[in-house]
């Protein structure tokens, strides 16, 4: 059983959440946090497995997560490299986008609670190309401004 505890201040968030993790008989929902006082608390108390956090917020509380040995979640809306290299940079084992389906989160999860890493598709994807490319994570922000600006 995977125990999950997660960081979401906004009811409709922990809604979407809920129902979505509700239907996984391998995943427990320990319950929701929404300040870093709640989560260094709640880290301490309810021991969870995963931690998910709504966007990459407090590094102490990920830190507090890495010294519990609690893997990491950034869920998040932003796909600009510099906040995922920040995020993977504060220690979390996983960054996934808002925008993906209850099915790949979950995915996520359990390949975090087995202690893999996990990157968004999405952003692997780019990534990827840009190594290949032989531009590295730069090019990943210069594909985002140009998508911005491009008009079909």
């Amino acid at each position: 059983m995977i125990r999950i505890l997660i960081w979401a201040p906004h009811e409709i968030l922990q809604a979407g959440l809920k129902s979505a993790l509700s239907e996984e008989s391998d995943v427990e929902l320990l319950g929701f946090v929404v300040s870093a006082a709640e989560a260094m608390e709640a880290l301490k108390r309810l021991e969870p497995d995963v931690l998910l956090l709504d966007e990459f917020c407090d590094r102490d509380v990920i830190q507090a997560a890495c010294n519990a040995d609690v893997n990491t979640i950034v869920f998040s809306s932003s796909s600009a490299p510099a906040d995922i290299v920040d995020a993977l940079n504060a220690g979390v084992n996983a960054y996934i986008l808002k925008d993906t389906s209850a099915g790949l989160l979950v995915s996520a999860i359990r390949a975090v609670a087995a202690g893999a890493s996990w990157l968004d598709p999405i952003i692997a994807k780019r990534t990827l190309q840009a190594i290949a490319d032989g531009r590295g994570l730069r090019a990943c922000t210069e594909v985002k401004r140009q998508s911005y600006t491009t008009r079909n």
